[in-house]
């Protein structure tokens, strides 16, 4: 017979549970610490817990839920798995790394190997041809079977008609890439393309609602089973079905493992591409992707005229005056995930403020809401030499008020060898130069690309003393930085960066020069299997 006791405990997780969902996070917490005062070796709890505790940024506790929880269960995939994401944020990426392998070998999950890619991007010590090597493992671990896979699509190849697009995205929603997705969603030309969103997320909120209503067809997802959404992809006709996330959090990339689609494309969310022979092309510029590295790619790469483009929101600020005159000092900034700021890039920022008398550097990321997570910071910086005095730390905040941060910002310092995309370009439309350090890595290209597109090839260096160099110059000289900040939005929305009209004539072009060669590769189609 069940005990009333049990009953009660039940109803206590089963209430943690329904706060956790509506973001009720401290009460979840509270519920979850009671329910462990009586089952203290309840590993799933342990783990809740942490989650709970991460989502209030209270990254010590959380980290001590998760070490109680593999105690406990050493094969604890969600523990190692929560961990690493604290230990990214902290900069420790080769401990973030093995969790994840960790949390791999518990739960070999594509979910879990994917974040272990991620994480092996932002690691400068990682060579990309060993990222590669694990993208080629996730591919073998996690793709469709043969059977489940098609190889004949119902799709009739006529050159000129009228193309079903599809995307797909867990980004449907306020994020940075839903900043790129918005106005070609909306943009694309009615007449020639008509555009299906599959949303592979359950969030709601007031972007989402945008996409509803300017996509010809809404799909959710996010309940769907890869082989039910390969099916529905099938069945809606998709011409040219597109992944926007590539290797971050939420994608759907085992998905186009089964080919649903006759062409298949990966774009904007992950650059370094997916090793996955399903997925024809990559789109991307000259600069991102220089031809002595194109070779190494599953994928095709196709030349826009900029790997990015960038929608800024309808209640963007205007472009605050260049603060260093009134503040009496010059303010570098990187409003970057944490994750991304190498220890490499901090050594030479810390050369940058000590070559420029009583500057600062402004650091801004949603974890720095975390007062532990500060005060690691601080301990971080003063490990390269950069003192608690010459940091100012922002954590979360409304998007509105992220971007009104720049206004303190004289100088954005793009993070190395892992660059900003979205956030430099957030910061140039904020009237923020970007100095930005351009290596043989894909992922230290993207910001180059930008500033190459905008004229700016002065801010991007090619070495450590360059990037000192630069930074200096541009304290030295408030007059040109004024008149660069009062110019820079008109820059950008004179570009394909900002001007949705010229990126979407060439996204557009590419669409259909992919279609015409498949037109072109076979005459005659079957609709079977």
């Amino acid at each position: 017979m069940t005990s009333v006791r049990t009953i009660v405990i039940a109803d206590a997780v089963r209430e943690a549970a329904a706060h956790y969902q509506a973001r009720r996070f401290a009460e979840a917490a509270e519920l979850y610490k009671a329910v462990l005062g009586a089952r203290p070796g309840w590993v799933e709890i342990w783990c809740n817990l942490g989650a709970a505790l991460q989502s209030l940024f209270q990254s010590r506790e959380a980290i001590t839920a998760y070490q109680r929880a593999i105690e406990l269960d050493p094969g604890c995939a969600a523990a190692h798995g929560n961990m690493a994401v604290i230990l990214l944020d902290q900069g420790q990426i080769g401990a973030a790394i093995a969790s994840y392998r960790h949390a791999l070998a518990a739960s070999p999950s594509a979910r879990i190997h994917s974040n272990l890619i991620y994480a092996l991007d932002l690691d400068w010590r990682t060579p990309r041809q060993d990222a590669d090597d694990e993208r080629r493992r996730w591919y073998q671990a996690h793709r469709a079977s043969d059977e489940a896979r098609f190889k004949t699509w119902p799709n009739t190849r006529e050159p000129a008609r009228k193309l079903r697009v599809g995307y797909v995205s867990a980004d449907f929603c306020r994020h940075s890439i839903a900043q790129i997705l918005r106005p070609i969603v909306a943009g694309h030309d009615r007449a020639a393309f008509e555009v299906v969103c599959y949303s592979a997320t359950a969030r709601e909120d007031d972007w989402m609602a945008f996409f509803k209503a300017h996509a010809d067809r809404w799909r959710p997802i996010a309940d769907l089973d890869d082989a039910a959404a390969a099916r529905l992809i099938r069945e809606d006709a998709i011409d040219i079905l597109v992944d926007a996330s590539g290797h971050t959090a939420g994608n759907r990339l085992t998905l186009f493992t089964a080919k649903p689609a006759p062409i298949q494309v990966t774009a904007w969310g992950n650059l370094n591409g997916t090793q996955i022979p399903e997925i024809d092309y990559l789109l991307g510029d000259a600069v991102t992707f220089p031809r002595a590295l194109r070779a190494s790619f599953a994928e095709t790469i196709v030349d826009l005229p900029c790997a990015l483009m960038y929608g800024a929101p309808e209640d963007a600020p205007e472009v605050e005056p260049l603060p260093a005159p009134t503040a009496g000092r010059v303010t570098f900034g990187c409003l970057n995930r944490l994750s991304k700021l190498s220890d490499q890039a901090l050594q030479v920022w810390s050369r940058i403020l000590r070559a420029v008398p009583d500057s600062r550097l402004l650091l801004k990321d949603r974890t720095l809401s975390d007062p532990q997570q500060r005060a690691a910071m601080i301990e971080r910086l003063a490990r390269v030499g950069i003192g608690a005095d010459q940091v100012v730390l922002h954590g979360a905040t409304h998007h509105r008020d992220h971007l009104l941060v720049f206004g303190a910002v004289d100088v954005g310092l793009d993070p190395f060898p892992q660059h900003g995309g979205i956030s430099t370009l957030e910061a140039l439309w904020m009237g923020v130069p970007v100095i930005s350090r351009r290596d043989d890595t894909l992922s230290s290209r993207v910001a180059a690309s930008i500033m190459t597109t905008l004229g700016l090839t002065d801010f991007v260096v090619a070495d450590d003393e360059a990037y000192v160099a630069r930074a200096i110059a541009c304290a030295a000289d408030l007059e040109g930085l004024r008149a660069l900040r009062a110019s820079l939005r008109t820059r950008l929305r004179a570009t394909a960066i900002a001007d949705g009209t010229l990126y979407l004539a060439a996204l557009e072009d590419a669409y259909r020069a992919m279609w015409q060669r498949w037109c072109d590769a076979a005459p005659t189609a079957s609709a079977g299997r």
